[in-house]
Order: structure tokens, then sequence, then C-alpha cells
């Protein structure tokens, strides 16, 4: 992608659309649960669901449909009531799409369980999630755009995604960060077609084991900081290259690297804010797959990753830019002065009054030299830093 700066943040331009023609049902306003407006539902429909936090057990069989939240997944959240949150059974005649939920701290078996189904999981966030956030039992589908993130460490025994009973999957511009057991587990038969996902400080990355039958795609993604093996396979040995790995255990098992792999820090803006956008300085910026199967968003090559380049977001953020404080964002007096902060020790308060947060370029706690390529990317580019470093699933 051209490195026209952008602010980023995964999933959020992939939001859901109602289909032209269907008929939308709303919840609170059309029924007061989800479930009663599932029911009612024919095929094609869909379920418009206001912000808030709906606990409630919900399954829908043999009928395609689309839920969706209006606000996104940090407003919207579903709130398990029994095993699952949400049970997909035999839904053959088209797909069943859930679009833009969050799910969070659930001590259950799946936050969606899928059986024997046609399924597209898109835009949710998975926060904390004890059990699996997606099991799917001889499931088709494809899980795009979804945000897995700090998984609960007390709970080992479960995958962030578990695929199993020749169900195949596309699991395509998805974040993983700090989960603790695998992070994609894909057993007994199928395909799985693994593309720009960015596995990052996980316990372990894809794992393609138990049935020789088993069979993969993995191309284009960012394994880092992964504490056991990035890719594992003891099936088909799956097709990957145009992936970037850096200080994982092992990188492949089962597998050879890819001619075109890359070795080098991600150099992603701010993941402990959950924007994994990658800097201006990012080496995973133009170099995935070459075909133009591949490509970005906005047509250019692929950016290895979850998130392209430049696809942009709306958020806010309380950092400024401005260590010195002379009221003209991000010029090269702070480039100076923010290499000063980073270098010498000295807190930004030194010299003219400046709040703290000015100093924290990059809004992730700490005034450190990722600050001084925050602000120099600012400075030498004109991007606004509000919404460029910030936590875009805060807001």
């Amino acid at each position: 992608m051209v490195r026209t700066v952008c602010c980023v943040a995964v999933g959020v331009w992939l939001f859901g659309t109602v289909a032209v023609g269907a008929r939308v049902i709303r919840v609170p306003s059309d029924y007061p649960a989800i479930q009663m407006a599932l029911d009612a539902a024919t095929a094609g429909d869909t379920v418009l669901v206001a912000s808030g936090n709906w606990s409630q057990f919900l399954s829908v069989t043999g009928k395609p449909l689309t839920l969706m939240s209006e606000s996104g997944p940090v407003a919207t959240t579903l709130t398990a009531v029994s095993w699952s949150n949400l049970v997909l059974d035999r839904i053959v005649a088209d797909t069943f799409r859930l679009v833009g939920f969050g799910m969070a701290g659930l001590g259950v078996q799946a936050g969606v369980a899928v059986n024997y189904s046609l399924f597209a999981v898109e835009n949710c966030r998975f926060l904390n999630v004890t059990g699996c956030a997606i099991w799917s039992s001889g499931g088709f589908g494809s899980i795009r755009g979804n945000s897995f993130l700090d998984r609960a460490p007390s709970h080992d025994g479960t995958s962030a995604i578990y695929v199993d009973n020749i169900g195949s999957v596309l699991i395509q511009r998805n974040v993983f960060y700090r989960v603790n057991y695998s992070s994609m587990f894909h057993t007994t038969g199928g395909l799985a077609v693994v593309l720009n996902n960015t596995f990052l400080d996980c316990n372990t990355g894809i794992n393609l084991v138990g049935d020789a039958s088993v069979s993969g795609i993995v191309y284009n993604n960012i394994f880092s900081g992964i504490a056991g093996t990035a890719i594992l396979s003891d099936a088909k040995g799956p097709a990957n290259d145009y992936n970037l790995f850096f200080q994982n255990g092992s990188n492949v098992s089962g597998t050879s690297l890819g001619p075109h792999s890359l070795f080098s820090a991600p150099l992603l803006t701010a993941p402990s804010a959950f924007n994994f956008r990658p800097s201006l300085f990012s080496p995973c910026i133009d170099v995935g797959h070459p075909d133009s199967i591949y490509n970005d968003p906005d047509g250019t090559r692929n950016d290895i990753g979850a998130v392209p380049f430049g696809v942009p977001i709306i958020c806010d953020c309380a950092c400024h830019a401005d260590p010195q404080c002379d009221g003209i964002t991000s010029d090269i007096c702070d480039v100076r002065k923010m290499i000063w902060i980073a270098f010498e020790g000295v807190i930004a308060s030194q010299g003219p009054f400046c709040p703290k947060e000015d100093s924290d370029v990059n809004c992730d706690g700490v005034s450190d030299v990722f600050d001084v390529i925050a602000v120099i990317n600012v400075a030498f580019t004109g991007v606004d830093p509000a919404t460029e470093y910030c936590d875009p699933c805060s807001h």
C-alpha cells in the first residue's frame, strides 16, 4: 500500500451492510429481545440490534439470517447465560452472518458454536474469552475482521478458533493478541485458508493437526512473540509464504518456510493500545503476496498483517503530540524535545509546562523511543495524532 498516512484499526473497514430488499427487524423497537427477533425472522432477513449489553442464549436452526449491531462491538455486547452465546445449527441454504458484536469474559464452551452450517463472523471483538471464541464442527465459513484479545490465562485447554469434522474456513484480517492457548486449531479434514492476520504475543499460532487430510494456505500473516510454534502441522504441510516471523519459540514445524518469508520486527503502531496498524517504517508495507487477488482494499500490493497501512478509522484520543508546548503540534521542535525526553530521561514538564500525555505520542503509557518514531511520523506526514495513535476499540 502507498505510504500516505491515515489512521486505522482492525475490522473497521469490514462493517457489514444490510442487503438491499431484505426485511430489517430492529431490537428492541420491533422486538424486546434478540431471540424473539430471530424467531420471527425469515430467510434473508436482518436483525439489527441497538447498543447495550444483551444477556441471552441465542439459537438459530436452518435459517440464513444476518444478525448485526447498529453501533459496533464495543457498544454492543453479547453475554452468555448458557454453554454458548450463539448456536448455529444446520444452516445450509445460505450463509448466517454475525456482524459487529463484542463478547467478553465468557465462562462457556464457545462464544459462537457452529454445527454443520454456512457462516460468517465479521468485525466482532472477543475479549478475555475463556472458552473457544468460535467453535465450528462441520461448518463452512469465513472469519474476517475480528479481534481476539487478552485471553484469560487460567484457561489453557481451548483455542480462540477451533475447527473440526471436515469443516473448512477462511480466516482473514483478524488480530490475535495475547491469546493464551492456540490461536487457531484445525483438525479432522477440511481446508484452512489463513490470509492477512496478525498473531502477536500468543502462546501458539496456527495448528493444523490430527488428520493427514487437513490442508492449508497461509499467506501474508504476522507471527511475532509466539511462545511456541507459529505454524504447526502434522497433516499436509500448508502452503505458506510472504509471512513475517519475529522472536517466536519456533517459526514452523512439520512444514517448510516459504522463500519470501520475512524475519524482522513488524513495527506496529501501538499494540498495547489495540492499534495494530503498521507504522510508517514497518517492513510489512507492500511486501505481501504480489498476486492481485491479495491486493489491499485500495488496489495496491498487499500489506502483511491484519490491518492495511492506510485504511481510515474514526476515534479520539487525549494525546496531543506537542512535547515542546508551543501550541504547534508535532513540528521539528517537538521532534527535538521528544528525543530529549526519550534518551535523557527527563519528563515533559521540564522546560515549558506540559502535561504528561503530550509526550506519550503513541498513547501506550510510556514516553520512550517509540514516541520519537511517532512524533517524527506526525511531523513529516501531517497526520493527526489524535486519530493516528489511540485505542480505537475503546471508543
